[in-house]
């Protein structure tokens, strides 16, 4: 454009005597780089299992005050405001089922973490009606009831 042509369309020159020799960069460097700007990946502990539409405290157990936290799963909603734990309702199943609780973290200056995959199995709870009992003549009971006259 003003009488500089860049070889190889690079947009640039690369002073090949400025490069050093002796410093190599692998991808394990690289790597190790990189995995100091991430975020650490978040330690859930919850119960094994819980019964459907009831509430289960998940606790982060590692923690760190600068973190932001995200959750997601299939096991049912929810609800994190800040802190060290969030609450789930598990959803209604139609039988035993192992879900997912899954969350990733996002510490300031950091990248995001890996996610992190905690299991949880709801278990169906069939709901039994309540039966109908009919007393018509109370006179039978009227000896067998201590402390009550009919």
């Amino acid at each position: 454009m003003f009488g500089i042509e860049y070889p190889n369309g690079s947009g640039g020159l690369i002073n090949d005597t400025q490069i050093s020799t002796v410093t190599t960069w692998s991808s394990n460097k690289i790597n190790l780089n990189f995995a100091a700007l991430k975020s650490d990946t978040p330690i859930l502990s919850l119960p094994a299992c819980a019964n459907e539409r009831t509430e289960v405290t998940i606790t982060i157990t590692n923690y760190k005050n600068n973190t932001q936290y995200f959750f997601d799963t299939d096991a049912g909603a929810i609800n994190y405001t800040g802190g060290n734990t969030a609450t789930l309702l598990t959803k209604e199943v139609d039988g035993d089922i192992q879900l997912n609780v899954n969350c990733y973290a996002l510490e300031i200056g950091k990248t995001r973490s890996d996610l992190a995959v905690a299991n949880i199995t709801v278990l169906n709870v069939p709901v039994v009606a309540d039966g109908s009992i009919s007393n018509a003549d109370f006179s039978a009971n009227a000896d067998t009831n201590d402390g009550f006259e009919y």
